[in-house]
């Protein structure tokens, strides 16, 4: 009886230590999957710099925490996402264009596609504009756009728009082309007035890679359970902290309140829904987790600048140009007889 006590006994302490165990194993585990990776970045012979372009498909949608010592521009032409820099944390919208410092922690764009989207990508050495091109004395203003950069700066829509008109080559570009283009890009980077530093400091410290895993636990559930009523108690609990913990945790990272976040993310998602054409205001209010048509409207136009409905026109109208050239091609070029009720009921099908 005695030894059976025992054993008894010495079984509850050895499934105590391997549970204690595994819960240690486990936090390590995911704080190492937090720690950013060294990104090799590898150039062909004949370049000085890498430049990619990521036509109508999305680029890196994984979640590669990562860094490399290169200085880095990224110019969106009208996607939306999340921006994840150092211990910077948000979202932006319709397009950006950012410009990192050497170093600095960063998680690709996620970029949620848009109509007639791309992506380009420039990366380039220290020595590159250090010691090859700040040597020019007509050069010498990218000496302060880089100290700027060293903790990352967003760029706004003018600046966005006058690049636009060049940073995505209508064809095939020689080297020397790809050249001339950066050194514009640069100059007009550092021309910029309407230019906002990140403060994306490149922070890798364990605490900060806690942030990390909490605050992405935070946008995740978000992201899974807009379309319902949001209780804060509920998320709390799933975060593991008290609501008003949480409220001010997550006000102290990202800058903005959980509902602000929240409605901002649902305001997202209603512009597409709008965009795709397909549903009224009042569905899209509804299934984007508003319950409310004037707040929604209301919200809507203090985020976006226009009305639901402005907004949604400003796609229908297109789609209703490109039908009606259509139609025109259609009457020009009779179809034969039948095939335009066939034509109806493949459209139909496809809807």
């Amino acid at each position: 009886m005695f030894f059976t006590k025992v054993l008894g006994l010495f079984i509850q302490i050895y499934g105590l230590y391997i549970h204690v165990l595994c819960c240690r194993y486990t936090i390590i585990g995911k704080l190492d999957l937090m720690k950013p990776e060294l990104e090799q970045i590898s150039k062909e012979p004949h370049e000085s710099f890498k430049f990619r372009l990521f036509d109508g498909e999305p680029g890196c949608m994984e979640d590669f925490w990562h860094i490399h010592p290169e200085y880095e521009i990224v110019y969106v032409h009208n996607g939306r996402g999340r921006k994840h820099i150092g211990t910077h944390i948000s979202r932006y919208d319709d397009g950006v264009l950012l410009m990192l410092g050497p170093n600095i922690p960063h998680l690709p764009l996620s970029n949620e596609m848009y109509r007639n989207n791309y992506e380009v990508v420039i990366q380039f050495s220290e020595e590159f504009i250090s010691d090859r091109l700040t040597v020019f004395p007509e050069l010498r203003s990218l000496n302060e756009l880089k100290r700027k950069c060293q903790s990352g700066l967003s760029f706004g829509s003018s600046t966005r728009k006058l690049v636009s008109g060049y940073i995505k080559p209508s064809g095939k570009l020689s080297p020397s082309e790809k050249f001339l283009m950066l050194i514009r890009l640069l100059v007009d980077l550092s021309k910029a007035e309407d230019v906002t530093p990140v403060g994306a400091y490149g922070v890798t410290s364990e605490k900060a890679q806690q942030d990390y895993f909490r605050v992405k636990e935070i946008f995740d559930w978000i992201s899974s359970h807009y379309q319902e009523p949001i209780a804060l108690d509920q998320l709390a609990d799933t975060i593991g902290l008290t609501k008003n913990s949480l409220c001010r945790y997550f006000k102290k990272i990202t800058g903005k309140t959980i509902v602000d976040y929240l409605n901002e993310y649902r305001i997202g998602v209603a512009r597409d829904y709008l965009a795709q054409g397909n549903l009224n205001v009042n569905e899209v209010l509804y299934k984007c987790g508003f319950n409310d048509p004037s707040f929604f409207y209301k919200k809507f136009k203090q985020i976006q600048g226009c009305s639901p409905r402005q907004y949604q026109q400003q796609f229908t109208t297109g789609q209703n140009l490109r039908h009606q050239k259509s139609d025109h091609i259609r009457l020009a070029h009779p179809q034969p007889q039948g095939a335009h009720l066939r034509a109806r009921a493949d459209h139909s099908e496809g809807l």
